[in-house]
């Protein structure tokens, strides 16, 4: 997939070929854990991944230079914030209801997309729910997962994690 980001580093290494991540070792990592600066493509970058599996998935073309892929049984989200005013529902509200219906029905073989999980709360409860999710997912469920997140503790967390690839999405501007 490409991607408007031309630079993107993982784990301090640098890979400047759009839209690319890869590990150097042998196994890789179930969760991609994404952070960046706003406008800097994160959400963007989880919706291509999620249409990128559901093309290769009904054996359609994949715009990329390369996808290898283990087929998927579910793809779960949580992009984007709104209410439901209607039903008395805030937006944090609706993003737990969504969180919780993820975390419960997500299996080893799911794809799980969560973008900037616990913003519609305080900077400290968010990090404190953002961190516990990513935890549930990568050491209870163990399914594969991106994770996009301003939450730079969980970065610092998560860097010395086999099961975690940390990745910044930077913009280079000529």
């Amino acid at each position: 997939m490409y991607e408007d980001c031309d630079t993107m580093e993982m784990s301090g290494k640098s890979s400047t070929t759009k839209g690319t991540c890869s590990s150097s070792d042998d196994k890789e990592p179930n969760c991609l854990l994404v952070s960046g600066p706003n406008m800097g493509g994160k959400s963007t970058l989880l919706r291509q991944t999620c249409l990128a599996v559901v093309l290769a998935q009904i054996g359609c073309f994949v715009p990329a230079e390369r996808c290898l892929l283990t087929p998927v049984d579910r793809i779960f989200t949580r992009i984007g914030a709104f209410d439901n005013i209607l039903e008395g529902k805030s937006t944090f509200f609706v993003e737990m209801e969504e969180t919780k219906a993820i975390l419960e029905k997500a299996t080893e073989n799911s794809l799980v997309i969560l973008d900037e999980l616990g913003r519609g709360t305080s900077t400290f409860d968010g990090q404190a729910l953002a961190d516990a999710v990513l935890n549930h997912i990568v050491y209870k469920i163990g399914c594969r997962a991106l994770f996009s997140t301003h939450y730079h503790t969980l970065s610092e967390k998560y860097a010395n994690s086999d099961e975690v690839e940390i990745c910044r999405m930077a913009y280079n501007f000529d």
